[in-house]
């Protein structure tokens, strides 16, 4: 078979696939922050509760949770912002890049669409680089989260802002490593202390109301699993 007729035949394929989707979840009992899209319900997948995902723009609950949370404190709406986001979530990107005046910048390892390719524990940046930065999910496989909660913080401009998420073990009053896998506990807030910041949990997915947090898709938690928003700043002198 021809390549042009194997791509036709793909395209065909996801054209299906998203007519298919539009009608299993036709609706508008709930809606994606991040797209806008409204619909009957979220999709469940192989993930469970935890990985509820828009129909459309394939957002998680974590990232349609951090998203509401930038729009509401509108820590995106000045203009000139000069914005890292680490390993780049697709649906979150997009919106990012449709910023206007803003510098956005990304940076990955493994994604070979980003903007940068390098670690978070090596940062090809000037100290005080970015005023915003978007950190989701990407510490916990860090070889050294220490050093790399410092590269952020000596990237960060002295009156900006980083937003860290990561997966925090409730049970856990201290962080546990072993054979290069890393579960945060309680101690997440004092590592990132140690590393340079001044830092404020917010756990904003309890603090929604429950018909919200339902609409969009956002879980305040399952079982001792956290999903809280670390607010991360230059200390002041």
């Amino acid at each position: 078979m021809r390549v042009t007729e194997r791509l036709l035949r793909g395209g065909s394929a996801g054209l299906v696939g998203r007519l298919r989707d539009r009608v299993r979840f036709a609706g508008s009992e709930v809606r994606c922050p991040v797209c806008e899209g409204r619909f009957g319900r979220f999709k469940v997948t192989e993930g469970g509760p935890l990985e509820l995902e828009c129909p459309r723009c394939g957002s998680r609950p974590r990232q349609r949770m951090l998203w509401l949370f930038l729009m509401a404190e509108r820590l995106l709406a000045t203009r000139g912002l000069r914005i890292l986001h680490l390993a780049p979530e697709q649906a979150i990107e997009r919106r990012l890049r449709m910023l206007e005046g803003a510098e956005y910048v990304t940076v990955g390892i493994a994604n070979p669409l980003a903007d940068v390719r390098a670690d978070v524990d090596s940062l090809p940046f000037e100290d005080g680089s970015f005023d915003r930065i978007l950190c989701s999910y990407v510490l916990e496989g860090a070889p050294d989260d220490l050093r790399a909660m410092a590269e952020l913080r000596r990237v960060l401009s002295p009156d900006g802002l980083a937003v860290i998420q990561a997966p925090v073990n409730a049970d856990l009053n201290r962080t546990v490593e072993a054979g290069g896998l890393r579960a945060y506990g309680l101690d997440l807030e004092d590592r990132l202390t140690q590393a340079g910041f001044r830092v404020r949990v917010v756990p904003y997915a309890d603090e929604m109301d429950e018909a919200a947090a339902e609409r969009h898709g956002v879980l305040s938690r399952s079982g001792p699993l956290r999903n809280d928003l670390y607010l991360c700043r230059v200390p002041r002198d």
